[in-house]
């Protein structure tokens, strides 16, 4: 809880300066690519997942996120889709995936073992992020 009310203030904090109008404004300027610019958001949102959980998270890039794809015209469904999806794969991908460590002490495995075990999970969960991320269609039928 005390993370979730971190992340909110911050995030105030930040709307409150207009900081993430800013950025999208500075990204707007600097990268014409709406592609690349898809890209960094996902690496970005990969190396959060890692160590934060979900709804910190999203509270934390939600406010910086929204104005950036307003801006480069991605569809906030499918921006909030990639988010999900994005710090869903952070949560178990090593090496500072928390489910990753929850799981293998539950199945009271080796880490790698576990890691080894998941490869095929995470090559079809990023290939369905980049599905989501790049074919509009798939998320706004």
């Amino acid at each position: 809880m005390l993370v979730i009310m971190g992340s909110a203030a911050v995030g105030w904090v930040l709307t409150f300066d207009q900081a993430p109008q800013q950025m999208a404004d500075w990204v707007a300027a600097n990268i014409s690519s709406p592609i690349v610019i898809i890209l960094m958001m996902n690496i970005l949102m990969l190396i959060v997942g890692m160590p934060l959980d979900m709804p910190p998270a999203i509270l934390l890039l939600g406010p910086i996120f929204v104005p950036l794809a307003d801006a480069i015209g991605l569809d906030r469904v499918q921006l909030g889709l990639m988010m999900v999806i994005n710090l869903g794969i952070g949560l178990y991908t090593p090496p500072i995936g928390t489910t990753l460590f929850i799981s293998s002490s539950i199945a009271k495995s080796p880490l790698g073992e576990t890691t080894r075990e998941l490869w095929p999970f995470f090559a079809m969960a990023m290939a369905l992020l980049l599905a989501v991320s790049f074919i509009p269609a798939l998320t706004l039928y």
